[in-house]
């Protein structure tokens, strides 16, 4: 509908040549649609282009007229704006997109959601663009963009994840402070998947691709605690990406074979073994509580170096990896990697960005933001708290009006 929308605004173009107009239509239709504005062009027959007095030929390069034409009558507008930083996108000028995106965000509107949106792909460093996501998710941001902000905020965090846990001096060699805080990354990312998986139409073009993604982030959190070795617990989501793979391959096309689902096939093919073979050393462990070899009878067949990697990350984190006294061993088994209380520190209290770098508020010692925007933006609610006095771990801010 929307390409049918944009070709009849350049329709009308054609007669009216009102850049004006024009402007503002197609900025309507880039609010509706990430295809809002159709890359088409005025051509013959036999598609060469044509000259027909107006100002551009190819649509796209319509944009700096109407852009033009809009800050004329308003050298402020956001509709100027954004179309400049989607022509700048198309052109895959991200740098210059983003400096105005950043710079409209600082000097006119904190609130604008197509700003976040674009600093939030391609960005320089991952961790900017998944700040930049988290916080247009703070905005009203609906739609494609809400759903784009979300697919964005899991690439960015699952990009920085992999660049944490894989390098120690990305945390100062602090092996507490780097599995802490790649788990609030990855928290983040399940997080923000189950929140995309419930609001996104099963035909989106990047909502198998979620799904797969999702399911891998289960098994990866979760774990043995509560994941059983025939991934039951994941049948949902089994039968709904079958049900989505339909309806997308007659949209967008045959399956793909993405990093995500690719993960997920390993997963659904090797779990069930892996968990014979990994599940009894998990299991003594919780039974005799000690850290030693001898703790591991000799009927349990452990893979080669597992046992000294398992001994060597209890020490390092100085505490049992299990808890003793529970009876089922099931329970607690990622209680030590999987504090939430823990993971709290690692998250901005207002827009719930995960960040090695949360400052805490300098008068409770409790809350934990971004930067000095977030801890602004927060101040309304948080000061009620503070005031108060208790030294609590703020929680991320809910959403208004949810419980």
């Amino acid at each position: 509908m929307s390409i049918k929308q944009s070709q009849d605004a350049f329709t009308k173009n054609l007669r009216d040549r009102n850049m004006l107009s024009l402007g503002k239509e197609l900025y309507r239709l880039l609010m509706m649609s990430e295809w809002g504005i159709a890359d088409g062009r005025w051509g013959d027959a036999q598609g060469k282009e044509v000259d027909i007095g107006l100002p551009y030929t190819s649509w796209f390069e319509a944009l700096p007229h109407c852009i033009k034409a809009l800050r004329s009558g308003n050298p402020q507008s956001e509709e100027a704006t954004t179309l400049e930083i989607k022509y700048n996108i198309k052109h895959r000028r991200f740098k210059t997109a983003h400096e105005i995106a950043k710079n409209w965000i600082d000097t006119v509107n904190v609130k604008s959601t197509y700003c976040y949106y674009a600093l939030s792909i391609q960005p320089e460093n991952y961790s900017d663009g998944l700040m930049y996501a988290k916080k247009g998710l703070r905005t009203n941001a609906g739609g494609y963009l809400l759903h784009g902000l979300l697919h964005h905020a899991m690439d960015n965090a699952l990009r920085l994840a992999m660049d944490v846990l894989g390098d120690p001096s990305k945390t100062n060699y602090d092996l507490k402070k780097q599995l802490e805080y790649g788990m609030a990354l990855f928290q983040s990312m399940f997080t923000d998947s189950q929140k995309y998986l419930d609001l996104a139409p099963p035909d989106d073009r990047l909502y198998r691709a979620v799904v797969a993604k999702h399911m891998c982030l289960f098994v990866a959190i979760k774990g043995p605690t509560h994941v059983s070795p025939d991934l039951k617990e994941l049948k949902p989501f089994v039968d709904r990406l079958a049900v989505v793979d339909s309806i997308s391959t007659d949209i967008w096309g045959p399956v793909v074979q993405t990093r995500e689902r690719v993960t997920w096939d390993i997963i659904r093919a090797k779990y069930a073994s892996a968990a014979a073979q990994f599940d009894p050393i998990f299991e003594q462990r919780a039974k005799h509580g000690g850290h030693s070899h001898e703790d591991v009878p000799e009927h349990v067949v452990t893979p080669d170096g597992l046992e000294s990697l398992v001994e060597d990350l209890c020490q390092k984190l100085d505490q049992p990896l299990l808890d003793t006294e529970e009876a089922n061993w099931r329970t607690h088994l990622l209680s030590p990697l999987y504090d939430e209380t823990s993971l709290v520190l690692y998250t901005c209290s207002e827009c719930g960005n995960p960040s090695a770098q949360t400052k805490k508020c300098g008068r409770c010692g409790g809350a934990r933001y971004c930067d000095e925007k977030c801890q602004k933006a927060a101040w309304k609610q948080h000061k009620t708290v503070c005031k108060a006095g208790p030294l609590v771990v703020a929680q991320p801010r809910k959403e208004e009006g949810k419980d």
